[in-house]
């Protein structure tokens, strides 16, 4: 098809190019005959006043054949005269014509290739129609398959299933499937995925970041050192080219900067748990190195929740005295997605080690807010858990659980700065209980040995704050 239009349009050329020609030649040959009607008509005006003196000077003669011959003569030379002024005209308008067929040319040309460019055009669109409608039905059947998936091998073999089915033109699809096998630990095949992957359309950055993600992986579940460390030297290589190829194509990278970081963070943990001075210098280096590029995540883009995430973890983890700075961390996390699980649950241990630290009410208060917060969120998800993943919803209920009772002995600690008949008092136990019996219940669906030595503990608390021989009962207004 396209060979045939190009020989189309070579044939228009080739035309054109004989009819410029011929324009050329026409107005030559206009420009010549101009030139010589000039030259004769100086030559006929000459002849034409001797012709009249001639008339003159026979007007009284009887030479009638002499007189027959210059009228004659005369009309020649009018006639020639006309007849010159044809050829101009004609001439005139052969090369009007002429120019009218090159622009007729021009333009059979020009529409032509505006054609032609615009069924490439279309061509291109037709292409990304299509492939879009391939993407959009590989994805509802992505979606179809693995809604009724459990585990992770499962929904490889539905991803295997499309890619068969329909390709993957894009390599979302092959990324998907790496990610999986990434999870499962099927490095080498993970590897693959994200080779072909690129191969077929996907962005080299992608490309990067999901190999250094990969390496990252390999560093936490090796067991050996110069694995750990061979594997963090060629994540972060894979990081760091994501990250400059990231930046020259769309400005920022501040969540691979965040992920370099968490690498960084990751490798100097386990620096820190050997017992080695030199790994404890090194340790501290990486810890540095993760700190400085979250603070290049958070410049880049200021509502990167990962990245507070992980710098406020790493405040919190360095000791008290950045206790603060986790907490604004936290508290930043909070404003970005009020809603995110992992940054509630820092949110109340951060604040709960200041109110034990400092005494101050508000932490206590802010504990309790991001409490209410995160069991609304936690019964949220175990919702959408339970027909899933039995283990995860026990983890989550436990979790709030140890919340709930963590906050009622704090309570309990604040109940007591009052006196027992103050409305202070009554509140502060109130709160208690409404904690302790939030965490019983919780303790209670998870059914295990350990649960129910908690709900034990947590029956003599109430018992205590009740007894009277302890602690005064709340006062009643």
């Amino acid at each position: 098809m396209k060979k045939n239009k190009k020989s189309g349009i070579s044939s228009v050329y080739s035309i054109n190019y004989i009819t410029i020609v011929l324009c050329i030649i026409s107005l030559a040959l206009l420009i010549v005959t101009c030139i010589n009607h000039y030259n004769m008509q100086r030559s006929y005006s000459d002849k034409l006043v001797e012709i009249d003196r001639r008339i003159v000077a026979i007007t009284s003669s009887d030479i009638e054949d002499e007189l027959e011959n210059i009228y004659l003569e005369y009309y020649n030379q009018i006639d020639q005269k006309a007849t010159d002024t044809i050829n101009i005209v004609v001439a005139f308008f052969g090369t009007v014509f002429s120019l009218t067929t090159i622009v007729n040319t021009i333009v059979a040309v020009r529409i032509p290739k505006q054609f032609e460019d615009k069924m490439d055009d279309m061509d291109v669109k037709i292409k990304d129609i299509e492939k879009r409608a391939i993407s959009i039905i590989a994805s509802a059947m992505y979606t179809e398959l693995t809604s009724s998936k459990s585990t992770t091998r499962e929904k490889i073999s539905a991803i295997t299933e499309i890619i068969d089915e329909h390709g993957d033109e894009t390599g979302d699809f092959y990324f998907l499937r790496g990610f999986l096998y990434d999870d499962i630990k099927d490095y080498e095949k993970a590897k693959n995925d994200y080779k072909q992957a690129k191969r077929n359309g996907g962005s080299d950055y992608a490309y990067h970041n999901s190999m250094g993600v990969l390496y990252n992986n390999i560093m936490l579940d090796s067991n050996k050192r110069i694995e750990k460390h061979n594997a963090v030297k060629k994540a972060e290589y894979h990081y760091n080219k994501a990250i400059k190829l990231r930046e020259k194509q769309e400005g920022e990278a501040s969540d691979f900067h965040c992920n370099l970081a968490c690498l960084y963070q990751d490798y100097g943990k386990y620096l820190m748990n050997v017992d080695d001075n030199v790994d404890i210098q090194e340790a501290m280096k990486y810890l540095s190195s993760a700190m400085s590029e979250f603070n290049i995540a958070i410049s880049a883009n200021p509502e990167n929740l990962t990245a507070y995430l992980n710098r406020g973890i790493s405040y919190s983890e360095k000791g008290e005295k950045y206790y603060l700075d986790a907490y604004s961390d936290f508290i930043m996390c909070r404003k970005i997605d009020s809603d995110n699980k992992n940054a509630l649950r820092e949110l109340i241990d951060i604040s709960l080690k200041l109110y034990e630290r400092t005494g101050e009410f508000s932490y206590y208060e802010e504990a309790k807010r991001a409490t209410s917060k995160l069991r609304q969120e936690i019964n949220r998800l175990d919702a959408l858990q339970r027909r899933i993943d039995v283990i995860g919803e026990r983890v989550s209920k436990g979790l709030i659980a140890q919340i709930d009772e963590r906050i009622g002995d704090l309570s309990v600690e604040e109940a007591k700065k009052y006196k027992p008949d103050t409305k202070e008092y009554s509140d502060g136990i109130v709160e208690a209980i409404t904690h302790y019996q939030s965490a019983m219940a919780y303790y209670r669906e998870t059914k295990s040995e350990e649960a129910r030595e908690k709900i034990n503990c947590i029956t003599e608390k109430i018992n205590l704050i009740t007894d009277n021989s302890i602690i005064s009962p709340p006062a009643t207004n």
